[in-house]
C-alpha cells in the first residue's frame, strides 16, 4: 500500500471514527433522560396509586432499557476500538502520530467511564426490582 492510499484510508476511518463518539454521546443522554423520566414517574403519586405492579413494570422496563443502551455502547466501543487499531496501523504507515491505546476498562479514560457508567445504571435498576414499593410510601 502506498503512503497516499494509506494516508486516504487513514482520513476515511478518522471519519467513521467520529460518528461513533456521537452515537456514544447521544446513547448516554438518551439512557439518563429516559432514566430520569422513570424516576419521576415511580415519584409520582398518580403512578403509587395504581398499584405495585405498575411500578414493578416501570422498573423492569428501565432494566431492559438500561441493559440494551449497555449493549448498544460496549459493541460500539469495540467497534470504535477496532477502526483506531487500523489507523494506528495506517499512521505507523504514513509517519503520523497514533491514537493513545488505553484500556476499555479504565475508569480515566471515556470509553472507560461510559462502561462503568452503564453498568451502575443496570445494577441500580437490578436492585431496585428488590426494593418493596412499601419503603417509597
Amino acid at each position: 500500500m502506498t503512503a497516499e492510499h494509506s494516508a486516504q484510508g487513514y482520513e476515511r476511518i478518522c471519519e467513521f471514527m467520529r460518528p461513533y463518539l456521537m452515537l456514544r454521546l447521544y446513547r448516554l443522554t438518551l439512557l439518563l433522560g429516559t432514566s430520569g423520566a422513570v424516576i419521576t414517574a415511580l415519584a409520582s403519586e398518580n403512578v403509587r396509586a395504581r398499584g405495585d405492579i405498575v411500578i414493578m413494570l416501570l422498573k423492569v422496563a428501565a432494566l431492559g432499557i438500561s441493559a440494551a443502551f449497555a449493549v448498544m455502547d460496549f459493541s460500539a466501543s469495540g467497534h470504535w476500538v477496532r477502526l483506531r487499531g487500523r489507523a494506528n496501523q495506517l499512521a505507523a504507515a504514513i509517519g503520523y502520530q497514533s491514537f493513545p491505546i488505553p484500556s476499555r476498562w479504565s475508569p480515566f479514560t471515556a470509553t472507560g467511564a461510559g462502561n462503568y457508567l452503564h453498568l451502575f445504571v443496570v445494577l441500580l435498576w437490578l436492585i431496585s426490582l428488590f426494593l418493596s414499593s412499601q419503603l417509597s410510601r
